[in-house]
């Protein structure tokens, strides 16, 4: 039987064609364990447009159809709230 190749539903990617999401280093938060983790520098995922990435990192799965791309969790959030407000209306409007 041939394995099911994982793709993203909001950006296609694929677990064998991962995006690449872009990412820089910070000073690290004043905490002892992220301290004694990464160092006087910690990896964040970019978020304002037109910040400049130095490095990108490839997507995983955080679900079977969906990445870890910010854009894509934040589209996905979404979606699953749009879900839950609709069940939350039909409930009120059964009762």
């Amino acid at each position: 039987m041939k394995a099911r190749t994982a793709h993203c539903k909001f950006c296609g990617c694929t677990d064998r064609r991962s995006c690449a999401i872009p990412m820089r280093y910070e000073p690290t938060p004043d905490d002892p364990g992220l301290l004694e983790s990464f160092g006087d520098e910690y990896p964040i995922v970019l978020m304002p447009a037109g910040s400049v990435a130095e490095f990108t990192t490839p997507c995983h799965w955080i679900a079977p159809d969906i990445c870890s791309a910010p854009a894509c969790v934040e589209k996905a959030y979404r979606e699953r709230c749009a879900w839950m407000d609709a069940v939350i209306a039909a409930e009120l409007e059964a009762a």
